[in-house]
């Protein structure tokens, strides 16, 4: 049976790998497997809270993996802030065309 520490590691590593896996997924327009991964995401963090509620304590290399996961994170935040821009752009569009096809069609 795995320490908890073990445990620990295990799951910040798993959570690294989602983060840079959800990245990927983004930049293939792969939505509903982000949010797949989500979801495998929060289960995960929900049983780190579980295994650490007071935080990761003393441990270096925990801490430092944590801290590898939250520079991910900022990475896939910003991925999905430039998704998002990039699909209000193209709704924007789409709006556009659909109000300049009912002026024309009103005439």
């Amino acid at each position: 049976m795995a320490s908890e520490r073990e445990e620990k590691k295990r799951l910040l590593e798993r959570l690294l790998d989602i983060s840079a896996e959800q990245r990927r997924l983004l930049q293939e327009n792969r939505l509903v497997d982000v949010l797949r991964r989500q979801e495998e995401r929060d289960r995960l963090v929900a049983r780190l809270k579980v295994l650490a509620p007071g935080g990761l304590g003393g441990d270096d290399a925990l801490r430092a993996l944590a801290g590898k996961v939250v520079e991910e994170d900022r990475s896939l935040g910003v991925s999905i802030r430039t998704s998002m821009d990039d699909i209000r752009r193209k709704l924007m569009r789409i709006s556009g065309g659909v109000k300049a096809a009912r002026a024309y069609g009103s005439r």
